[in-house]
Protein backbone atom coordinates (compact mmCIF):
# COMPACT_ATOMS: atom_id res chain seq x y z
CA UNK A 1 0.00 0.00 0.00
CA UNK A 2 3.20 2.32 0.64
CA UNK A 3 4.45 1.75 -2.62
CA UNK A 4 1.35 2.41 -4.08
CA UNK A 5 1.11 5.73 -2.59
CA UNK A 6 4.65 6.74 -3.29
CA UNK A 7 4.17 5.56 -7.29
CA UNK A 8 0.78 7.72 -6.91
CA UNK A 9 3.27 10.70 -5.55
CA UNK A 10 6.09 10.56 -7.99
CA UNK A 11 3.34 10.35 -11.11
CA UNK A 12 1.34 13.43 -9.80
CA UNK A 13 4.99 15.47 -9.59
CA UNK A 14 5.79 14.36 -13.02
CA UNK A 15 2.47 15.51 -14.51
CA UNK A 16 2.61 18.76 -12.31
CA UNK A 17 6.44 19.50 -14.15
CA UNK A 18 5.51 18.65 -17.30
CA UNK A 19 1.76 20.56 -17.13
CA UNK A 20 4.25 23.73 -15.64
CA UNK A 21 6.85 23.52 -18.49
CA UNK A 22 4.18 23.13 -21.58
CA UNK A 23 2.31 26.68 -20.52
CA UNK A 24 1.71 28.38 -23.38
CA UNK A 25 -1.50 29.33 -24.54
CA UNK A 26 -3.49 26.92 -27.66
CA UNK A 27 -6.05 26.66 -29.15
CA UNK A 28 -9.01 24.25 -28.43
CA UNK A 29 -11.18 23.35 -31.51
CA UNK A 30 -14.69 21.47 -30.58
CA UNK A 31 -17.27 21.17 -33.46
CA UNK A 32 -17.69 25.22 -33.69
CA UNK A 33 -16.64 25.54 -30.49
CA UNK A 34 -12.84 27.37 -30.17
CA UNK A 35 -11.30 28.03 -26.94
CA UNK A 36 -7.94 29.68 -25.70
CA UNK A 37 -6.55 27.63 -22.96
CA UNK A 38 -3.20 27.13 -20.95
CA UNK A 39 -2.16 23.94 -22.38
CA UNK A 40 -0.85 23.23 -18.40
CA UNK A 41 -4.86 23.55 -17.49
CA UNK A 42 -5.89 20.77 -20.51
CA UNK A 43 -3.09 18.58 -19.31
CA UNK A 44 -4.17 18.45 -15.73
CA UNK A 45 -7.90 18.02 -16.64
CA UNK A 46 -6.84 15.55 -18.78
CA UNK A 47 -5.06 13.43 -16.17
CA UNK A 48 -8.14 14.49 -13.28
CA UNK A 49 -10.46 12.87 -15.73
CA UNK A 50 -8.36 9.76 -16.43
CA UNK A 51 -8.01 9.04 -12.45
CA UNK A 52 -11.50 9.23 -12.31
CA UNK A 53 -12.44 6.64 -15.00
CA UNK A 54 -9.82 4.53 -13.63
CA UNK A 55 -11.16 4.79 -10.09
CA UNK A 56 -14.18 4.00 -12.00
CA UNK A 57 -13.77 0.63 -13.51
CA UNK A 58 -11.61 -0.06 -10.39
CA UNK A 59 -14.32 -0.09 -8.29
CA UNK A 60 -16.60 -2.17 -10.74
CA UNK A 61 -15.80 -5.70 -11.97
CA UNK A 62 -18.28 -8.25 -14.23
CA UNK A 63 -20.87 -5.67 -13.30
CA UNK A 64 -20.87 -6.51 -9.71
CA UNK A 65 -19.78 -4.05 -7.08
CA UNK A 66 -16.19 -3.49 -5.16
CA UNK A 67 -18.35 -4.14 -1.94
CA UNK A 68 -19.64 -7.08 -2.82
CA UNK A 69 -16.34 -8.42 -3.43
CA UNK A 70 -14.79 -6.89 -0.31
CA UNK A 71 -17.26 -8.92 1.75
CA UNK A 72 -16.59 -12.10 -0.38
CA UNK A 73 -19.65 -12.19 -2.15
CA UNK A 74 -18.02 -12.21 -5.33
CA UNK A 75 -15.41 -14.72 -4.54
CA UNK A 76 -17.98 -17.24 -3.27
CA UNK A 77 -20.36 -17.28 -6.29
CA UNK A 78 -16.79 -18.12 -8.75
CA UNK A 79 -16.23 -21.09 -6.27
CA UNK A 80 -19.73 -22.45 -6.74
CA UNK A 81 -19.70 -21.81 -10.21
CA UNK A 82 -16.32 -23.91 -10.63
CA UNK A 83 -17.98 -26.99 -8.78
Amino acid sequence: MKIKFILSLIIILFVGIFAIQNSQIIAIKFLFLQINISLALIILISFVIGGLIGIFISYTRDGRSYKEDKKGLYNKEKIKDKN
